[in-house]
């Protein structure tokens, strides 16, 4: 029920905000104290979750996954960042990685079309080894280009290419956006008593 968000996002299509913010109000009214959003491209509209759940810890997929690379790859200046057009384009990373003195390194246009196949094969459900060879070189060519970390940073991604340090299959730490996302909301949730399981 939600519009596209890359639709939106390319002038192409209506604004979801409309529908998130209803959607916030209705998990917040039925008792919700943290949000998380499993999209990355629907973080341009974040503020509209926001909105409608004034109340509630809103965790960001986006800020979580900066605060895992730095975990990830500590010191590192320059990080990767694999992600739909959209989201590159909304350049939701590229500035929260700015706010923490981090560059960005996103693919060339030839690269970034191959990102893009290899996403929508994903939602077809092709997630065997050759898409997963298809991520380990898009992500070998950001490091190439002077990448120390890279961001898996959209939810299809990370099923052909999870969390993993540097070592024999990839030469530096890969962040996958999903895992920073549901460590982040774990320990939101886990920081409210109201939250906690009873003893």
């Amino acid at each position: 029920s939600v519009p596209d968000r890359s639709a939106a996002a390319a002038g192409r299509g209506p604004s979801p905000a409309p529908r998130l913010e209803a959607m916030a109000q209705g998990l917040v009214a039925a008792g919700a104290e943290v949000l998380c959003m499993p999209c990355v491209t629907a973080h341009a509209y974040v503020d509209a979750v926001r909105r409608g759940a004034p109340r509630a810890t809103f965790v960001d997929m986006v800020e979580a996954s900066v605060a895992a690379i730095a975990r990830a790859a500590p010191g590192a200046t320059r990080v990767g960042l694999l992600a739909t057009t959209a989201t590159v384009r909304s350049e939701l990373f590229q500035r929260a990685f700015a706010r923490v003195g981090v560059d960005s390194v996103v693919p060339e246009a030839a690269a970034q079309e191959e990102v893009i196949r290899l996403v929508y094969a994903v939602k077809g459900g092709d997630d065997g080894p050759e898409r997963r060879a298809t991520l380990a070189r898009l992500a070998e060519g950001l490091v190439a280009r002077g990448a120390e970390a890279v961001v898996l940073g959209c939810t299809e991604l990370p099923l052909v290419g999870d969390d993993g340090p540097a070592g024999p299959e990839r030469s530096v730490p890969w962040v996958a956006c999903t895992g920073a996302l549901a460590s982040a909301v774990v320990a939101a949730a886990t920081a409210s008593d109201a939250l906690r399981p009873n003893p």
